[in-house]
């Protein structure tokens, strides 16, 4: 619903309000999980409690005084209904805006609004683990041990051929493995944005523009391992390493397990003889990562726009435009177990961008500066020409931290004038009392502060010029011939990629790779038949 509201001759309002609704999800032959029973007690509970019962482990049992064999799956159609989760039914989406005509040669221009996303075109796969199934088998070997594959008539010959369960064993389905369920109530994100500038006319034909916009994002879907191991366990000592490798060890080793020989394991590594403590210290202990998601997300977004055009006269046409942008956003979980997604630079934020633009026609040929009374050869052989040009730069994107590292505090980016390729950010600020070469420089089972990205550190800026020329040879009123010659990325300037990241890295802080992220010059000529 959309209408233009005249107020009088200087100001027009524009009035909308936009609903949407999307059906859920369907699975037409109801194999999918749709949701996970939180609370749902396992019939193996009591084995495996009693077996945990007889361990003799009292470090362990210090943090996990008894264990808890609980949740199950569900499938859609047999234990929710057929859709795999409920769509939201309040998706209101207002508008406003305003053009308001401030004297002869400035109009102010602003609106306020909410937009959403989508829900069915990233919710578009399934999990159906009760309908695949895998048999291993043990080959045979020759007399010097080397192993031979099975012959065609007798491929399983030491091994049964396990068959697909379906949804058979209900909430016992997927035990010892990764499942991946839909949250059943998600919510469509949210876009609130705020847009306000106001064009002006120079002299000469000149336009200027000035525009804030800020944009809000809010419900924003995140995937969530539920079955992370919690914080409580991780070492949070970065500053010695006999704390951090005495956790390590204790998270690691071996111990007896409970479930052992349970045929519900079957295939897993949950069937064998031992687990690692770290296993039985996760809420669902029965299980490996459980994915879903939800809708904590949000994102932050601020920007100046400024834009000069000088409309196309005697035969030339120029723009240029800058940004200036912030862009934080909290989609992202620095653990997997955290409560809350971090608030960070956004992966996408470019600080600085310039764009300019020209195009020049050439004055030879009929109608132009030169040669205006050419002959239809001599106009096809220097009239019409165009020169046309792009020229873009931009800050580059905040480089990603996804290995983690011992970070004393100190300052990581380093002065453009000294950053090069051998070293991209000061390494020495993440230094700690371990050697950077040991294999310990990367914390294990440590609660991460490192954000994965910091404003300061970023990758190299993009720069980048094309250049083409056209010519449009006129054969008759409705035919007409164009030959274009272009030139990208034309003065050859090199996009790098990012800097190594991994501390134990003997190139860490260094750009080693040896291409480049951009095209290399390229010229490319084409010819169009226009009718």
């Amino acid at each position: 619903m959309h209408d233009d509201w005249r107020v009088n001759d200087r100001l027009t309002l524009n009035l909308g309000l936009r609903y949407e609704v999307e059906t859920p999800l369907v699975e037409r032959n109801n194999k999918s999980i749709s949701d996970f029973d939180l609370g749902y007690i396992q019939p193996i509970q009591t084995t495996a409690q009693t077996r945990y019962a007889a361990l003799n482990d009292p470090q362990l049992k210090a943090f996990l005084p008894q264990l808890n064999v609980t949740g199950g799956v569900l499938f859609a159609g047999q234990d929710t209904g057929r859709g795999l989760y409920e769509t939201p039914k309040n998706t209101f989406l207002p508008r406003v805006g305003f053009a308001y005509q401030w004297g002869d040669k400035t109009v102010i221009r602003g609106g306020v609004g909410l937009f959403a996303g989508f829900l069915g075109q990233r919710r578009g796969d399934v999990s159906q683990p009760g309908f695949t199934q895998t048999t291993l088998g043990v080959l045979t070997s020759n007399a010097n041990g080397a192993p031979l594959p099975y012959t065609l008539s007798t491929p399983f010959a030491s091994t049964t051929v396990r068959e697909p369960v379906g949804s058979s064993l209900g909430r016992q389905t997927g035990l010892g493995g990764g499942i991946t369920f839909f949250n059943q109530n998600p919510q469509v994100s949210k876009q609130a944005r705020l847009q306000i500038g106001f064009q002006h006319e120079l002299p000469g034909g000149l336009v200027a523009e000035a525009v804030y916009l800020g944009n809000y994002g809010y419900d924003i879907e995140i995937t969530r391992n539920i079955n992370a191991l919690p914080n409580t366990y991780l070492n949070t000592d970065n500053s010695r390493t006999a704390a951090m490798n005495n956790n390590n060890s204790f998270l690691t080793a071996q111990v007896p397990n409970p479930f052992v020989g349970l045929i519900e394991f079957r295939g897993t590594g949950l069937i064998n003889t031992n687990i690692t403590r770290s296993q039985l210290l996760r809420p669902f202990p029965a299980f490996g990562d459980i994915t879903t998601s939800n809708n904590d997300g949000k994102s932050w977004y601020h920007s100046g726009q400024f834009r000069v055009e000088k409309r196309f006269s005697q035969g030339y046409t120029v723009q240029g435009s800058y940004t200036w942008s912030k862009w934080i956003q909290a989609t992202e979980y620095l653990n997997a177990a955290d409560p809350e997604p971090t608030r960070m630079i956004s992966d996408q934020d470019a600080t600085h961008r310039i764009s300019m633009s020209a195009m020049y026609s050439l004055p030879f040929g009929r109608g132009r500066a030169f040669l205006t009374d050419a002959g239809w050869l001599a106009n096809a052989l220097v009239g019409g020409w165009q020169l046309q040009g792009v020229t873009q730069l931009q800050s580059g994107f905040p480089v990603v931290f996804g290995n983690d590292a011992f970070y004393n505090g100190g300052e990581i980016s380093i002065p453009s004038d000294e950053r090069n390729t051998n070293q991209w950010f000061n390494t020495s600020a993440f230094t700690s009392v371990l050697n950077a070469s040991s294999t310990n420089a990367t914390p294990v089972n440590h609660l991460r502060t490192l954000p994965f990205r910091f404003d300061s550190v970023r990758r190299d800026y993009i720069k980048n010029v094309d250049l083409s020329l056209l010519k449009d040879i006129q054969i008759r009123e409705q035919m007409r011939v164009q030959l274009r010659l272009e030139f990208i990325n034309a003065f050859n300037e090199p996009y790098f990629p990012g800097p190594v990241v991994n501390p134990t890295a003997t190139n860490f802080g260094q750009i080693s790779a040896a291409n480049q992220e951009n095209y290399a010059r390229r010229a490319q000529i084409g010819v169009k038949f226009l009718f």
